[in-house]
Order: structure tokens, then sequence, then C-alpha cells
């Protein structure tokens, strides 16, 4: 199994080539869109009730550092069993991946070692002596 380095396809073009948008065009785009399916507020309905955003929770309320010390506790171990299983997989990924390398390589390598020295053997001995026996 030889090993083959990846390359692009010459079919590829770049980015630019297939999207015509500039950024402020984007912007533009994403704003019209976002504009237009926001609901128009009546006079006669009552105001919607604030959504809270990180914007709004950072200037409105601010936590204690108990509250602090109390939220890190409690998201602390989650947020580190998931760093943990990503980087586990990763890394059971990566070596299994290096495995399969290593011993593509000592196949090929050991193949041709064995005919060498197979071939140096024979050279080595002298089938007449051998034939005469």
């Amino acid at each position: 199994m030889e090993r083959k380095e990846p390359v692009i396809d010459s079919r590829a073009v770049d980015l630019t080539d297939r999207v015509k948008l500039t950024w402020r065009d984007v912007r533009t785009l994403a704003d019209e869109a976002a504009a237009s399916t926001q609901p128009q507020i009546r006079a006669d309905e009552p105001p919607a009730p604030e959504v809270l955003t990180a914007e709004t929770a950072t200037s409105s309320a601010r936590l204690t550092p108990d509250e602090r010390a109390a939220l890190a506790a409690q998201l602390a171990p989650a947020i580190e069993a998931a760093v943990k299983h990503a980087l586990r997989e990763t890394l059971d990924l990566a070596l299994q991946n290096a495995l399969a390398r290593v011993r593509g390589d000592v196949e090929r390598s050991v193949n041709g070692l064995v005919a060498e020295a197979v071939s140096q053997e024979l050279e080595r001995l002298d089938l007449d002596k051998i034939a005469r026996r």
C-alpha cells in the first residue's frame, strides 16, 4: 500500500471565482434579511418580553464573587470532561492512523529485507556441494 500525499483537484476553482459578493454586499444582504424577518410591533399589542442576551446580561446583572465561584465549580467538571473526551478521541484516532502507517511501512520493508536476505544466502551456498550429498 503506497502512501499518497493529498493533491488539489485540477477542477478546483478559487472561492472568489464562484462567489462574486464582497463583504459589504454580504453585510447588506444580512441586514436586509434580518430586517425583513423582525416582527412589526403594533400599538394595540403589549410589548414582547425582553430576551436576555449576553450583552444585556453583562450590563444589567453582575455576578458576585461567590456566584462566580459557584458557577465555575458547577461548569468546570462538565467542560473538563468534554475536553478530555475530545482529546482522547483525537489521540486515539491519531494513534490508529500512525499505527496503520507504521504497520504498512514495516510490511513493505520486511518483504524487501526477506527477499534480499534469501538472495544473499543463495549466493553464499555452494549448490554443487549440496547436490553431491
